[in-house]
């Protein structure tokens, strides 16, 4: 387990054309070198076997129109995995990957060799509307839970759902939560 002080040095982020893993084409094969961090499921990947999908810089010079996707079966000979130590999403760990002189076969490439790029985007087109909704589910049940408190709690002998500040505040966050949800079926 890596504790966040460890992390030194390490990159991560939305920029997905600024990443630096390379991906160097020899005879049938690919030879990755890298790391990606901050990514889901690594533990689990390792403990149950299959692969993951990653990024790697194929034409550096090129940009965002030389980055490829791989299919990178997890048991792979110079994978290693570490977990980050993080609060929340306790159901699944979050971790890094580094890559050290990994071979995969060619036949690994997903799609087209430097379209990497487009496929990770079009991917985040989908993956925004399925992560507004699961945020949406988890403000609702917060509400939820606040209402009910509101209703039950008594103050000076009155119940605080009766006190206007406050019954209009849950009111106002009802409709605002309302209005994403709605925005976020439009988006879906």
């Amino acid at each position: 387990m890596v504790p966040w002080s460890g992390l030194h040095g390490a990159s991560g982020g939305s920029d997905v054309a600024g990443i630096r893993t390379v991906a160097t084409k020899r005879d049938s094969a690919f030879v990755l070198n890298g790391q990606k961090i901050y990514i889901s499921g690594v533990l689990e990947a390792e403990r149950w076997g299959g692969g993951h999908l990653t990024l790697a810089k194929t034409d550096p010079g090129a940009g965002h129109r030389g980055i490829s996707m791989f299919y990178v079966p997890t048991s792979t000979k110079g994978i290693e995995v570490s977990k980050i130590e993080n609060m929340g999403r306790m159901g699944i760990s979050t971790g890094i990957m580094r890559y050290a002189n990994v071979e995969i076969s060619q036949n690994n490439l997903v799609g087209q060799l430097n379209k990497g790029f487009y496929y990770a985007m079009d991917g985040f087109n989908h993956a925004r509307v399925l992560v507004a909704g699961a945020c949406i589910g988890a403000a609702e049940a917060i509400l939820e839970t606040g209402i009910e408190y509101i209703k039950q709690r008594e103050v000076f002998s009155t119940k605080l759902k009766d006190y206007e500040a406050i019954s209009f505040e849950a009111a106002e966050l009802r409709t605002r939560l309302e209005m994403a949800k709605l925005l976020n079926y439009k988006a879906a």
